[in-house]
This record gives structure tokens, C-alpha cells and sequence, in this order.
């Protein structure tokens, strides 16, 4: 009897985190739809003018500030040889590039009441050879954008890793980056809670950064990267040992402490479960 209670108590338990699970990949699904309808380089030149206190007016991008960039245009009409080509350098590779996400985050920087105790993290999306990789690279790059979705609505899960954005300020404040660690992006994150005594978080942007799938010669070819590409995502399980060690050495009081009175003391052991799950958001 004891027997099947705690398999129906598991069963449960798993079936509330799949609904729950279910419900929140399609809020970020929601989320991105509607940012991805914005114009918010557009945006951005509104602002510009609000802030300097003249009437939002529409305007023409073939005529937006065409005069400061004359100049340069007729120097390299001239002369093409002059002006730089990423395919001369050596060792280059040309890859897309997606400026969308920079103005979102220009645009909640500019709105950000409490801005160097503020982060953002860009969605990343591993479907732009979705349909050329195999199966199992497939799998897994589907169930990455299914866990990058679900972070963009859950505030504690959330956390900031790879393409993610802080001001200046802060990194002056705290000193830059850690050098003791290879993932110093994701210990980063730690170490900017720690400083800010708990006060701090990571805002989503919700547009997208568009990346690929794991796709690599033959079938045999193709596994080994993965496999090296989730164990270059389980090294961030070494933050996890960092924030402890920083729980318990601090000298000013525990931003754990702090967090507990706003009810997020879990936030330190949520990427064990992550790493568990080996669905990493920022690989």
C-alpha cells in the first residue's frame, strides 16, 4: 500500500511539473511572438526624441542622418580597396549576425529604473538547420529552445550566460570579470548577486538570437559534438560550488538571507536541477 502511494505521489508530481512545464514554454512562446512584431530599432528613435523633449514624428530610413554618413560613402566609392572585408582577414568566419535583441535591450536599459543591479539574457533558438540535422541533434536542440522559453517566464530560473548584456558601471564596480574560472559568464551571474547583497536580477528579452543545431559530417561526427557541446554546458555546474563557497564567506550579510525574506532562497540550487535535466539554456 506504502508502495503504490509514493508511485502515485511521483507520478503526480511529475504530471503538475509537465502541465506546469507545458504552460510556461507557451507564455514564452506568446512572449516572443508578440516582441518579434515590434519595431523596436523604431522604437528606440521615438525615445530618442521623448527624451529630448520634441514630438515623436515618422521618418524616412533613407534620410535618417544620410548627411554624417556622406562623407565615408564617397571615400569608399572611391577607393574599395580602403575599406576592411571580414573575408581578408585571416582565420575569419562570416557568420549571421542579429542586432534585434541589442535594441530591446537598449530600449529596457533606457527604461530600467535601477539599471546596474540589471541584467539581460537574449532567448536562444537552435533552429536555423533544424530540418538539415539528424534526429538526435534535433531532439536535443528543440528540448534547449522548449527550457530557453520556459526561463523567459520563470524569474528564479532565469539566469545569465552566453550573449547577455550588463552595464558598464556595474563590471567597473565589481571589478570586471572573474579570471578563475573557464565559464566566467555564468559565474558571473553569482558573482554580480553576491555583490549587489541579493538585490539584483535578469531581465528576459523576449527577441530571439538565432543559432544552429549540432551538425557535423556523418553520423558518428555528429554525436561526438554534441556530446562535447553538453560538456561545454555541464561546466557551469562549477558556478553552483562558487555561490555556496561565496554564501559562506561573505562578510557582509548573506545575500541568502536577503533572498529569503523575498522568497528566493532556491535560486542558488536550481542549477543542479537544470544540469539534471541536461536541457542547459546557454549552451
Amino acid at each position: 500500500m506504502l508502495g503504490a502511494v509514493y508511485v502515485l505521489v511521483i507520478v503526480g508530481f511529475t504530471l503538475m511539473r509537465a502541465m506546469r512545464g507545458a504552460v510556461d514554454v507557451s507564455r514564452g512562446f506568446l512572449r516572443y511572438r508578440r516582441s518579434a512584431r515590434v519595431d523596436w530599432n523604431a522604437r528606440l528613435g521615438d525615445l530618442d526624441r521623448a527624451m529630448d523633449g520634441l514630438p515623436v514624428r515618422p521618418f524616412l530610413w533613407s534620410g535618417f542622418r544620410a548627411p554624417e554618413h556622406a562623407p565615408a560613402v564617397a571615400r569608399a566609392r572611391e577607393d574599395p580597396g580602403a575599406v576592411m572585408r571580414p573575408s581578408t582577414l585571416l582565420h575569419a568566419v562570416v557568420v549571421a549576425a542579429y542586432n534585434e535583441p541589442y535594441d530591446v535591450v537598449a530600449d529596457e536599459y533606457a527604461l530600467a529604473p535601477d539599471r546596474a543591479r540589471q541584467s539581460f539574457q537574449p532567448i536562444s533558438l537552435y533552429i536555423t538547420n533544424i530540418w538539415e540535422a539528424p534526429a538526435p541533434s534535433r531532439v536535443v536542440a528543440s528540448a534547449n529552445c522548449f527550457w530557453n522559453l520556459t526561463t523567459t517566464v520563470r524569474p528564479l530560473a532565469l539566469r545569465k550566460f552566453a550573449s547577455h548584456s550588463q552595464p558598464l558601471t556595474a563590471l567597473i564596480d565589481m571589478g570586471f570579470w572573474s579570471t578563475k574560472t573557464i565559464v566566467e559568464d555564468g559565474h558571473q551571474h553569482w558573482r554580480s548577486w553576491f555583490h549587489f547583497d541579493g538585490d539584483y536580477r535578469v531581465v528576459p528579452i523576449h527577441v530571439p538570437i538565432y543559432q544552429d543545431a549540432v551538425l557535423a559530417g556523418g553520423f558518428k561526427e555528429m554525436m561526438v559534438a554534441q556530446f562535447k557541446q553538453l560538456s561545454c554546458c555541464i561546466r557551469s555546474g562549477v558556478c553552483s560550488p562558487a555561490a555556496i563557497v561565496s554564501a559562506l564567506m561573505s562578510q557582509r550579510r548573506s545575500p541568502l538571507v536577503l533572498a529569503a525574506e523575498r522568497r528566493e532562497a532556491s535560486d542558488v540550487f536550481r542549477p543542479v536541477r537544470g544540469l539534471a535535466s541536461v536541457l542547459c539554456p546557454q549552451c
